[in-house]
């Protein structure tokens, strides 16, 4: 099954219905499988190599979903990428581009500019030499940084696709009709939903942030909203303070990406919808659990029940399996990672047989099934023996006055023992006097500030990824820079 071929079919079958919709146009699934067959016929022309992946640095989602499948078309590996990964592209041997705008060039490849005149202005002509349809598609290319900041390529392969459009008929309901997907395309996130919503011909819907979603979802009925709990919070927060638009249609928001407390989802379901599922997974892995939010919401850290197509195992720092309810390290493999794994590790002998993906998560599962998160293994801060998580912290700094965002990270002190810094980002209404009292009464930062105490660091804001992770390695650093300019020398 490739997409553009499941785009091509809706093409004949309804040529008028909107396949994508966004705040500048709308493209029909006639138009978006013409645009895909116009761009592969200009790259057939371009003298990329078979062989050597292709960037597409391309803002608007509708032109680079038209890119990407026609590249595949053309039997050529696509990356979809934005302005930041771009540094690091030639390092992990992506030297190719079709980029827009002249920031998006790479020095010493094939840099291939983008502009209109590739999209059809009316019917197409016949090829001059027709060209056979292929089995399969091409992989595609994404990037993971997780809490690093450092990018991570993952190959994902058509039969991992197959696969995850296979476990998404069972874990999706199939009454939406138009999808606002809140994450980039660059994203392995972002473009999966998207082939999704096409390859079930619905409507994939795409907004910059701000109040243009809200005008979005209230002129074209959407009725589903996807992203990660900082996208889905950002889009509330827009709701509460600006209530007027009409929403009537919105009938589900599913978030994954990161962990959502149960008080952000209490916001959500007051604001946007009540019916809100939370899913569990990775880009190397793809879906593991998930669940509606009701039916786990008196499970503290429940992320949902563990998928029947997933092996999940909780494990001892010596990949020892644990027992229900105790708490380790969590392991897991699924379809999705066995048909990637070959592709993003050739090196490994006997491919993926036997293989597991560790995402870092520290957890538990319960004896019905149900994954609970109780932090990241490289986010645990160990203070001469108290350990506590960094995202733990954050969801309680996150409800104190004044907090309009908030990040902890550990940083070696002078003592050579890990120190917990905050920063944030300040609303109306902060003061660190106020905040210190409100910490106080917390459990895990009363015992905290009596025995180590925390430096509090005011910033600009909190550096995260595409789906709102912290980069705590980021943070530390702009921590540091900040306390550094403050203390005088």
């Amino acid at each position: 099954m490739i997409i553009d071929d499941m785009i091509a079919f809706w093409a004949r079958v309804k040529p008028h219905q909107p396949a994508v919709i966004q705040s500048d146009m709308v493209v029909t699934y006639r138009g978006l499988a013409d645009a895909i067959e116009s761009v592969a016929r200009r790259i057939a022309t371009t003298g990329f190599q078979s062989h050597k992946p292709v960037a597409v640095a391309i803002e608007n989602p509708a032109k680079q979903m038209a890119v990407c499948f026609a590249l595949q078309r053309c039997g050529l590996v696509a990356a979809p990428v934005y302005a930041g990964l771009m540094p690091h592209l030639r390092s992990v041997g992506i030297e190719d581009v079709i980029y827009e705008s002249e920031g998006n060039m790479l020095s010493g490849g094939r840099n291939v500019r983008f502009d209109n005149s590739w999209l059809p202005s009316g019917p197409l002509p016949p090829a001059s030499v027709p060209q056979p349809r292929r089995k399969t598609s091409p992989d595609l290319i994404f990037f993971t940084s997780g809490t690093t900041g450092l990018p991570k390529k993952v190959v994902q392969t058509e039969a991992a696709l197959i696969e995850r459009m296979n476990i998404c008929v069972l874990s999706n309901d199939q009454s939406y009709s138009r999808v606002l997907i809140l994450p980039g395309l660059s994203t392995n996130f972002g473009f999966n939903r998207l082939c999704e919503v096409l390859r079930e011909g619905k409507i994939a819907c795409f907004a910059l942030p701000g109040e243009g979603r809200l005008v979005l979802m209230s002129t074209y009925d959407i009725d589903r909203v996807v992203g990660s709990p900082q996208q889905i919070l950002a889009l509330t927060e827009l709701r509460e303070t600006r209530p007027g638009y009409r929403l009537d249609a919105l009938s589900s928001v599913r978030i994954g990406g990161a962990f959502a407390s149960r008080d952000a989802v209490k916001r959500v379901q007051a604001s946007l919808c009540r019916n809100v599922v939370v899913e569990y997974g990775s880009t190397e892995a793809s879906l593991v659990a998930w669940a509606p939010h009701e039916m786990i919401a008196d499970i503290p850290d429940a992320v949902g029940f563990v998928g029947p197509w997933c092996e999940l195992e909780i494990v001892d720092d010596a990949g020892r399996p644990l027992g229900p309810e105790q708490e380790g390290l969590i392991r897991y493999r699924t379809p999705f990672f066995i048909k990637n794994r070959t592709a993003n590790e050739p090196q490994e002998p006997g491919g993926a047989v036997g293989q597991w993906y560790y995402p870092g998560d520290i957890g538990t599962v319960t004896a019905n099934g149900v994954l609970c998160i109780r932090g990241r293994g490289d986010d645990v801060i160990n203070c001469g023996g108290l350990k506590v998580s960094a995202g733990s912290l954050e969801a309680v700094l996150l409800k104190c006055t004044g907090v309009r965002d908030a990040a902890v990270c550990g940083v070696k002190g002078q003592s050579g023992l890990e120190e917990v810094w905050i920063g944030i980002v300040p609303a109306a209404g902060f003061a660190v006097a106020e905040l210190q009292r409100e910490l106080e009464q917390d459990a895990k930062f009363g015992e905290i500030l009596r025995n180590v105490g925390a430096e509090v660091i005011v910033i600009d804001q909190v550096p995260r990824n595409q789906l709102g992770k912290v980069q705590r390695g980021e943070l530390r650093e702009k921590l540091r820079a900040r306390q550094d300019k403050a203390t005088p020398h």
